[in-house]
Formats: structure tokens, sequence, C-alpha cells
């Protein structure tokens, strides 16, 4: 088992490859066992790896499970120590979860090394590209305004395109908080020619008057 996971809805949705709105109508629907944490002065729902293991299993048993079996199965996860998670009792039924064991656990690494992939200042602003003094969010709101990898590279020769996908994905998986980036750069801004169009209609509207 990964010890300590302790996801947002939004990072449990990227780990998981689903949809935040998927996440959020299961967990909804299912008994309440509510755990909330403390992020950045807001607290916020976090998952724990039981709740990541029953999103595992009702993937492949949702079509054979009813609503309460489905409670039922969530009611059993949440009823175990995290070492005797191996098959798992509800009523008549039981499910093997030893292989969802190791997908969560290649899941969640895969997670990491997106974690470990960009640098965290200390003074909590936003994160950066590894190694670069580039933030990750501006990187990612240039892919988000519809800029190819190609042009945010030319926009930011240092970056490789391995750094510029790592961006995307981490974006994805938390996005920003607070005011958001441009999504479009000086550079190419003024390589669309914006700046010359706007001085030929400065230019014509001081001509009509």
């Amino acid at each position: 088992m990964t010890p300590n996971i302790s996801l947002t809805p939004r990072e449990a949705a990227f780990v998981l490859d689903e949809s935040l709105k998927s996440i959020t109508r299961v967990l909804d629907g299912q008994p309440t066992r509510r755990r909330l944490v403390e992020r950045r002065g807001i607290a916020v729902r976090v998952l724990t790896e039981f709740d990541l293991l029953f999103f595992l299993a009702i993937r492949d048993t949702a079509a054979d499970l009813t609503p309460s079996g489905r409670h039922h199965l969530f009611e059993a996860l949440h009823g175990v120590e995290s070492s005797k998670v191996r098959k798992v009792p509800f009523g008549s039924l039981s499910i093997d979860m030893s292989r969802y064991k190791v997908e969560l656990r290649v899941r969640m690494q895969r997670f990491e090394r997106l974690r470990r992939s960009v640098d965290h200042p200390h003074d909590g602003s936003d994160p950066l590209i590894k190694g670069k003094k580039i933030e990750v969010h501006r990187v990612a709101a240039l892919l988000d305004g519809g800029a190819t990898v190609e042009e945010v590279m030319h926009d930011f020769p240092s970056l490789s395109a391995a750094q510029i996908e790592t961006a995307r994905e981490y974006a994805r998986a938390h996005p920003k908080h607070g005011r958001p980036y441009p999504k479009q750069s000086l550079k190419s801004f003024f390589r669309s020619g914006a700046l010359r169009h706007m001085r030929e209609a400065l230019e014509a509207a001081e001509t009509d008057e």
C-alpha cells in the first residue's frame, strides 16, 4: 500500500485519469466520510488510499454493482486496516484488491515524479520549471491559449519540449490559485503584428479627428 496518500479531488482526478466532475459525483453519492485539511488557508476535502482504491474497483465492477453495492464496498474498504486490504468482503461478495493496490502504486509513483519535476520555492511563490526561473503556470497558460510546444520553445529557448509538457501536466493536476498568467507572451504579441495594428488604428482615429 502506498502510505499517507492525501490528495485533493482534482489531484485524484489526475492520478486516476478521470474528470473532476466524475470524482465529485461519485464521492457525493457515498456515505459521508469527509477528511478535511488546510491548504493555503482553506479547508479542502482530501482523498485517502481507500478512496482511490474504491474508484479503481468500481471502474471494473460498476456494471455489476447496484448503488447499494457501491455503498457497501465503500464502507468495507474504509473499515479495514491498510495492511489487510487484500480481499474485501461486502455482503455475499468480495473483491480481490491486489491488482488495484499495484496499479495505485504505479499511478502514485507517476504523480510523485511529476511533483519532483518542478521546483517549489520556500517562500510559497508559484512553482518553477526545474532548474529555471520560469513559472510552471506561465508556460501552461501559453499552451492553454493555443500556443504549440514549438512556439513556447521559441519564446523560452532554455526550455526543452519535455519541460514544457511537464508544465502542462503539472498545471492540470495543480491549477494556479489567484490571478492567472497571460495566455500570450510578449514575444508572440509582437510577432503577431498586434502592436502594429494598434498603432495603425490609433493613427486612423487621430486622422478622423
